[in-house]
């Protein structure tokens, strides 16, 4: 703003101050001002005049309001002191803003080989500004045994999410060894907290009996080739009941019985033919 005397006099201008609730959030410069304060003495000659430039710098959101009061002599038509309103609207900051969800992961007991059931992560932006994405990967000891896929890996990086805006980071977990395997999903953005982390955890097992047992029970019961006979295996007496055998009159073996069957060797007819259970 331009201070001016028109009176035809000169104007000693004795006081610039700028006060009220937010006054702080103002600034004042120019020719009428060293620095932000008034010069100690201004006079303007009759005609002069001196600039004061204004600033404002909100400190928070809202309304922001301040007065620039100007006290003179000299002046035969105006009062002495002159109040300026100074007002604004602060608003809040454009700033980017990253928040991931869940930050940390346990994928269990994975057989060693197999691949576990997807976890998946979400990677938001709750913030007023597009969050950049500049690369998404795995480290760690084990870090070669956690896959990545989902909607943050399908675009080229940096990848840029808008206000509001989220993507997926779908992980699974194929352990190449046994025990605590460990690694750690590092996600490099442009908000405060970068690089964002998410812990990855499992645990490497050997395959069970039972799915040892579920193998062997899916291979296919032998056929009888034409030729082939029950081949006679010698005994002599009983054997106990445990080891399988049974008389060849008994009934057929059950659905786990497995018969040798071989070509004909040539026994002498006194071999007694038996049947042997295989488990």
């Amino acid at each position: 703003m331009t201070l001016r005397s028109i009176g035809g006099v000169n104007l000693s201008v004795t006081a610039l101050a700028v006060a009220g609730p937010h006054a702080a959030d103002f600034s004042v410069a120019g020719s009428c001002t060293a620095g932000s304060e008034l010069q100690s003495v201004t006079i303007l000659q009759a005609g002069g005049s001196c600039d004061v430039a204004v600033s404002f710098q909100p400190a928070a959101g809202g309304a922001r309001n301040a007065t620039i009061t100007l006290t003179y002599a000299g002046a035969t038509t105006f009062p002495s002191a002159q109040a300026i309103a100074l007002s604004g609207q602060g608003t809040a900051p454009l700033v980017p803003a990253a928040a991931i969800d869940p930050v940390y992961i346990d994928f269990g007991e994975i057989v060693r080989n197999a691949t576990s059931a997807p976890r998946t992560i979400v990677l938001a932006n709750p913030g007023t500004a597009p969050l950049l994405v500049g690369s998404l990967s795995v480290t760690g000891q084990h870090a070669g045994e956690f896959g990545l896929s989902g909607t943050c890996m399908g675009a080229a990086l940096p990848l840029q999410i808008g206000a509001g805006g989220s993507c997926t980071v779908v992980v699974d977990f194929t352990p190449q060894g046994l025990e605590l395997r460990n690694a750690e999903l590092r996600i490099q953005h442009n908000a405060a907290g970068s690089p964002g982390l998410v812990a990855l955890t499992g645990v490497g097992v050997a395959p069970t009996c039972a799915a040892a047992a579920a193998n062997a029970s899916s291979r296919p019961s032998p056929v009888r080739r034409p030729g082939e006979v029950d081949h006679a295996v010698p005994r002599v007496g009983r054997a106990p009941a445990a080891t399988g055998w049974r008389d060849p009159g008994s009934p057929s073996p059950t659905a786990a019985t497995r018969a040798f069957r071989r070509q004909a060797l040539g026994w002498s007819s006194s071999s007694i033919p038996g049947w042997f259970t295989i488990s």
